[in-house]
């Protein structure tokens, strides 16, 4: 967890200074941004567990969002321990409520990797995995801007969720080049 924590500090570090040097074009029609984020996840029947996340993306006419994205956190039930990675891409379309304020909603497809550990048992498998994402944005600069978002994540086959389901709630920066 302190790695997950030093590394997305790092990350906002390097990309709030890089940006904060690059001079901004007026309203460019695709933008390119990066998107750490610390997460918090409830994954079916397991204990409620944190993590982080990074998407890298690409907007175009502020409007649609294509983005690749990684999503890591550990947890456990009384004696198991596993750890979820999704890797999702996702389409996400922004509703501007203000200048500085919108809404975001989209859809997610990828897949879930699963590792299990017991004792000296080790177990890995993947799941198809889909769901819905939902959030909110507020902008600080023209290149940065505080994002909140719910997933809603369905995996298809697993052995280790008994519900099948994974909530996660990201908050993040997304810094735009």
């Amino acid at each position: 967890m302190k790695k997950i924590s030093v590394i997305v500090l790092g990350l906002l570090a390097v990309v709030s200074t890089a940006s904060a040097q690059t001079q901004t074009p007026t309203s460019p029609s695709v933008v390119f941004y990066a998107q750490p984020s610390v997460v918090v996840a409830f994954p079916g029947h397991f204990d409620t567990a944190a993590g982080g996340a990074l998407a890298l993306g690409v907007a175009v006419n502020r409007v649609h969002s294509i983005e690749v994205e990684v999503i890591s956190f550990r947890s456990r039930d009384s004696w198991l321990r596993v750890t979820f990675t999704p890797l999702l891409a996702t389409y996400k379309y922004r509703v501007a409520l203000t200048d500085k304020l919108s809404l975001k909603a989209g859809a997610s497809i990828g897949t879930t990797f699963e590792k299990t550990n017991y004792y000296w048992y080790r177990e890995s498998q993947s799941a198809f995995t889909a769901g819905f994402v939902g959030g909110v944005s507020y902008a600080l600069t023209d290149r940065l801007s505080f994002e909140a978002n719910v997933d809603a994540l369905r995996l298809n086959k697993t052995d280790f969720t008994t519900s099948g389901s994974i909530a996660i709630v990201a908050l993040g920066l997304n810094c735009r080049f």
